[in-house]
């Protein structure tokens, strides 16, 4: 892939995490197959985190919103905490998400270090393809620049294979001293070449859950033009979530164990 930046050239840390909902459910493990992308003989790869660096675009839009736009580019699957499969340069294969988002302020002045905000929309995609070792035939990605509206952005090659795409549920975001944080729910939707790549479970996960944060060194503003870039750090992970209605029926029978446990000690 024909990268114009170095990964281990950023500084900023920009995490990709599961959210408070996610996290009382635990990261499940999922099931993926390189072999689909590379057309070769790849062991499938068996994690639960997708970890790797990201690279976003904001502009102030209006007194009150900001839009964004960018990618996550993965270089390992993690299992447990411990990378068991190389992604990108040193894999055999790329996988990658683009984004483009809008937020809306809610609270503080639009920019500013305790100002919060309501993700009103967000549209996320995945992508994959085999890794051509730098030839004119890898996509190539282009960091985030305060001077280039256009940046942090990804040209494809022909090998690119769309694995997925994402749609916003909810979310919020904030601007703290020295960084950032972005706290998104997706419902994920699978193509034809994402079902062959993401292979387990199957059917598979209905959800990615993120947050993002990033450190001082990694927010660069440039306060007349309104824009500013993030960069670092990044990951996702995937899960399914319960309907309202398994929800309450899970509440009805908690609450119907409780009661039955108070007769049998009255009793």
């Amino acid at each position: 892939m024909s990268n114009v930046y170095s990964l281990k050239k950023i500084a900023a840390a920009l995490i990709f995490a599961t959210t408070t909902a996610s996290a009382a459910l635990a990261s499940p493990s999922f099931t993926l197959d390189p072999a689909s992308l590379t057309a070769g003989s790849d062991p499938t790869v068996v994690g639960d985190y997708l970890n790797g660096t990201a690279q976003t675009f904001l502009q102030i839009t209006s007194p009150t919103t900001i839009a964004g736009h960018g990618y996550l580019s993965f270089s390992t699957v993690d299992f447990l905490g411990v990378p068991v499969a190389s992604i990108g340069s040193l894999g055999s294969f790329y996988l990658w998400a683009e984004y483009s988002y809008s937020t809306t302020l809610l609270s503080g002045s639009i920019g500013a270090a305790g100002s919060n905000y309501q993700i009103s929309s967000l549209t996320m995609n995945f992508y994959g393809e085999k890794n051509d070792a730098g030839t004119i035939n890898d996509s190539t990605f282009t960091i985030a620049s305060i001077l280039n509206p256009a940046s942090a952005s990804v040209v494809h090659s022909a090998d690119t294979k769309q694995l997925g795409s994402g749609t916003l549920i909810n979310g919020g975001a904030s601007f703290m001293n020295g960084g950032s944080q972005f706290n998104p729910k997706i419902e994920l939707s699978l193509t034809t070449e994402g079902d062959d790549f993401f292979i387990l479970p199957d059917p598979f996960y209905s959800f990615v859950f993120t947050s993002a944060t990033n450190t001082f060194s990694g927010f660069d503003v440039l306060a007349p033009a309104g824009r500013a870039t993030i960069s670092g750090s990044a990951g996702a992970d995937f899960t399914n979530v319960p309907e309202p209605a398994s929800l309450a029926l899970l509440g009805l029978g908690l609450v119907g164990l409780a009661a039955s446990r108070r007769n049998k000690k009255s009793n």
